[in-house]
């Protein structure tokens, strides 16, 4: 029987373990009009052998999601935290990996001309793991990472491998059997827009005779938790600059913050809720001044809010080995998993798509990204008015407004 993948375009996250499993390279990736990956098969290649489908992870399968409830608020005590988004929790855990021996995978930027992409490479030196620190809100490709990630667990090497959770479950699917010397990290993810979206804003932003050298998201310079975009700019003399765009100012990190740009995917996201599919499930703690106060004030502080502060969520009992043999540079304070839900709806249910999204992507369609610049712009100016009215209204009025709504309703 021919396999039937990607029914629609809501069943296929693009994690590739399709490809990398067809043992006739009968599978290929191909970009749809708006830059999105999708598998096409080739007939006369395929012997309809079914693997495909047996580690697609849309295709009914039963992968066994569950978290323990176990949570903690975490910091690095030994690598920079100021070069990751939040505590530092995964590069401490992946230093302590290579250290040992391991590999580490993860998401890196590499680069085609001048322009950005992110894609999955191992880190076997502290080094190279520098490289995948750091928020990259765009999908990165995992290429035949997962092949690779087979080939060093099959000699003996300790791999942990991070990525989206989608990505995760694809890499678990693909193996097809569990291996001690695995270990796996999926990060909390508000959805993830195409590397071709990310490169053509790239190419609309930067001067002309510059290159970029890195694209910062949330960069700690402006405190953690501050949206703001970091361009590093290298000119045709050597000279670096940094621009920083406050995220509402910018057309891609907006239309990102809002789901305006995300794969189909994700707005119906398995794992968006407590069932995860990664050994551990990593993000910021965000709310931890309300949740967990003592944490960062008063006499038994134990984090500085403004370095960062990670969650780490246990899932099963190879998150604990985990944590366990490489996680002695962590700083661990065990907290209520509820306290970390509040701040992190992505553990609730999956982001709600913008509904401007199909507007957006028909003008990337038209026009490339100067075409969705200018919806956007159209959008923004529209959102200000309704801010700047908003704000003239009295306390009163508000209240007043509200009440006669719900009486109503």
């Amino acid at each position: 029987m021919k396999p039937n993948l990607a029914k629609d375009k809501a069943s296929c996250c693009a994690c590739r373990a399709c490809e990398q499993v067809c043992p006739h390279n009968a599978i290929s990736i191909i970009e749809d009009d708006n830059g999105f990956m999708f598998p096409l098969i080739n007939q006369d290649k395929c012997i309809g052998c079914g693997l495909c489908m047996e580690v697609c992870q849309f295709c009914d399968k039963d992968l066994p999601l569950v978290t323990s409830g176990t949570a903690y608020a975490a910091s690095t005590m030994q690598t920079d935290i100021m070069a990751s988004s939040s505590g530092g929790a995964y590069a401490s855990l992946a230093t302590n990996v290579i250290k040992s021996g391991g590999v580490a995978y993860g998401a890196v930027y590499a680069s085609y001309d001048g322009i950005l992409r992110p894609v999955h490479l191992p880190a076997v030196t502290v080094g190279e793991l520098a490289q995948q620190l750091g928020s990259k809100y765009a999908q990165s490709d995992t290429g035949h990472s997962y092949s690779d990630v087979k080939d060093a667990l099959e000699s003996g090497k300790t791999v942990l491998y991070s990525g989206t959770a989608c990505q995760i479950a694809g890499l678990r699917l693909f193996l097809r059997k569990s291996y001690e010397s695995l270990f796996t990290v999926d990060i909390i993810c508000l959805g993830v827009p195409n590397s071709r979206m990310f490169e053509d804003y790239q190419k609309y932003v930067c001067k002309p005779g510059s290159m970029i050298t890195n694209v910062g998201f949330r960069s700690k310079q402006h405190g953690w938790g501050s949206n703001y975009l970091d361009l590093d700019l290298l000119d045709e003399n050597n000279a670096k600059t940094v621009y920083s765009i406050r995220a509402s100012d910018s057309s891609y990190y907006d239309c990102f913050l809002h789901s305006a740009i995300a794969r189909d995917s994700c707005a119906q996201c398995p794992y968006a809720s407590l069932h995860r599919p990664g050994d551990l499930t990593i993000g910021d703690f965000w709310g931890i001044e309300t949740q967990r106060p003592d944490l960062i004030s008063g006499e038994k502080a134990r984090y500085v809010k403004n370095k960062g502060i990670s969650c780490v969520l246990v899932n099963n009992e190879q998150g604990e080995a985990l944590l366990s043999k490489h996680g002695s540079d962590l700083h661990l304070e065990l907290v209520d998993l509820s306290s970390v839900v509040v701040g992190q709806p992505m553990l609730r249910s999956p982001a709600r798509q913008s509904p401007y999204r199909q507007v957006i992507l028909d003008a990337y369609v038209a026009e490339g990204w100067l075409g969705v610049e200018h919806v956007w712009e159209g959008i923004h100016r529209k959102a200000e008015i309704r801010a700047r009215v908003k704000s003239l209204i009295p306390d009163g009025v508000k209240a007043a407004a509200k009440r006669i709504y719900r009486m109503k309703g």
